[in-house]
């Protein structure tokens, strides 16, 4: 017996194979397979620019992020104790937490 199979799609790499002894005598078997695989196009060259370009700007973003998260005092917006208290302006609708 023989068979022959063949698929048009990139997944299409489930093989099965059912052998069947339904006798006392022994049983040889022999296969062969054979897969053909055509690559795709690679990357153009400024495609790969891209990329990189994205993976320069996302490590310098994370490394000010990670500056700032070091290195940047707590605390910063703070009044300093006997500092003139900030003022609204009189046009604007009263807000918590500040003087009038």
């Amino acid at each position: 017996m023989s068979g022959k199979a063949s698929g048009s799609t990139g997944n299409a790499t489930a093989f099965i194979l059912d052998v069947q002894n339904p006798g006392t005598s022994s049983l040889a078997f022999a296969g062969t397979v054979s897969v053909e695989y055509t690559p795709g196009a690679p990357l153009p060259t400024w495609a790969w620019g891209v990329i990189a370009l994205g993976g320069v700007v996302l490590l310098g973003m994370g490394g000010i992020a990670l500056f700032l998260g070091l290195f940047l005092p707590a605390g910063v917006y703070q009044d300093e104790p006997g500092a003139t208290p900030r003022l609204r302006p009189p046009m604007e609708p009263p807000d918590e937490g500040l003087p009038p």
